[in-house]
């Protein structure tokens, strides 16, 4: 049998690349191989429903978890509620619902050895044909300094009602330490929590002890009562300060981290991997979506240019203690402006707003920061 498309890995954009498949183009065959016993891996992914075109609900609402009318944010100056909506997805019911829909394309536990643009072949000597193969696992490689986005989260089940409506995407009002810190969280159901304790750092360890009792106090503070920890995540994301894009030499087609698919300031991947999703189901011959998908990302990473630039003003330019005023001065925005930034798709006038006015940083230390790296770029293209 020849597939007409194989994903090597089985996260995020593998998955939901197969749902937007199964859903457009279900005359395929497609195969998903994924190395873990399940996909997905262990995340909560979110977005902001302005992040993808509303076309895609039709087959991404199946997988989305929990859905909130607005958010809020928290800054020493102020707090702010967001008229927006938030969605999430429990990779839990990502691999639940994936396997029970379309589990005839998709192989867990099973590990690759070799792949190139047309062939597969898995450690117990397996192979497999296709007209095109896609690597989906994810591997980042930096080209250059970075920065980290880190974080610990527990989901938190307390004995009574926490009485939250809706997420708090970042409160600010916590200590700064480690860099800009704040603690997300989500109001999972009335007595279920997600708190995210959260670090943009210079560096990517985690202290997971250090954060555990940073979660436990946040709680106290809130009043939430007697809790228990249900479950635990954690991560660190590159937050890319200067970056080159990079192909496999071998032409074999990448998405998801590899292809710098996600937001340069933000982290946040579901969006990219939605229109990476739609971009292949628009390719009418799979012997053409390498193709495609090397002129798409191109044109992605140009696109991260600015917010680049923006991430060394928010690593060099500040202190890391001061750090939080950059996205104090962010918020105070107009809403649609701070939803357009999240999507990625920013209008020039959108990037002056930005950064118009009386900076939050010291310029002469972003200056500094610029020379010791041997920096001449002051400009975003």
């Amino acid at each position: 049998m020849i597939y007409d498309v194989i994903f090597v890995g089985g996260g995020l954009s593998a998955g939901l690349a197969l749902a937007c498949l199964k859903h457009r183009r279900p005359e395929l065959q497609l195969l998903v191989l994924e190395k873990d016993p399940h996909l997905g891996g262990n995340h909560t992914w979110s977005f902001h429903p302005s992040d993808v075109d509303q076309a895609s609900d039709v087959w991404l609402g199946p997988l989305i978890s929990r859905r909130w009318a607005r958010h809020e944010v928290r800054f020493p100056e102020y707090r702010r509620e967001i008229a927006s909506g938030y969605c999430s997805i429990r990779s839990e019911a990502f691999d639940s619902y994936l396997r029970r829909r379309f589990g005839d394309a998709i192989q867990v536990n099973a590990s690759v050895r070799h792949f190139s643009r047309e062939h597969v072949e898995l450690e117990d000597g397996t192979r497999f044909q296709a007209r095109c193969v896609i690597d989906a696992r994810g591997q980042f490689e930096a080209t250059g300094p970075l920065g980290y986005q880190k974080f610990v989260g527990c989901f938190l089940k307390v004995r009574e009602p926490h009485r939250m409506k809706h997420p708090v995407l970042m409160d600010a009002t916590v200590e700064q330490i480690d860099g800009y810190r704040f603690v997300y969280v989500l109001p999972w159901d009335e007595t279920t929590l997600l708190v995210e304790d959260t670090c943009y750092s210079e560096s990517p360890a985690l202290d997971d002890n250090g954060v555990q009792q940073r979660i436990e106090a946040y709680a106290r503070q809130n009043d939430w009562g007697e809790s228990v920890v249900v479950h635990e995540e954690r991560g660190v994301l590159p937050i890319p300060l200067r970056d080159k894009l990079s192909h496999r030499k071998d032409g074999v087609a990448q998405i998801g981290m590899a292809a710098r698919r996600f937001h340069p300031t933000t982290g946040f991947s579901l969006p990219n991997a939605v229109r990476t999703a739609e971009l292949i189901a628009g390719v009418p011959e799979p012997g053409r979506m390498a193709q495609a998908l090397r002129a798409s990302a191109a044109v992605e990473w140009r696109r991260g240019h600015f917010f680049r630039w923006l991430n060394k003003l928010l690593f060099w330019g500040a202190e890391p203690h001061e750090r939080f005023r950059v996205l104090q001065r962010f918020y105070r925005l107009p809403e649609k402006l701070i939803l357009d930034f999240y999507r990625g798709d920013i209008s020039l006038l959108g990037r002056m707003r930005v950064v118009a006015g009386r900076p939050p940083i010291s310029i002469l230390t972003l200056l500094r920061h610029l020379w010791e790296r041997g920096q001449n770029d002051l400009q975003w293209r």
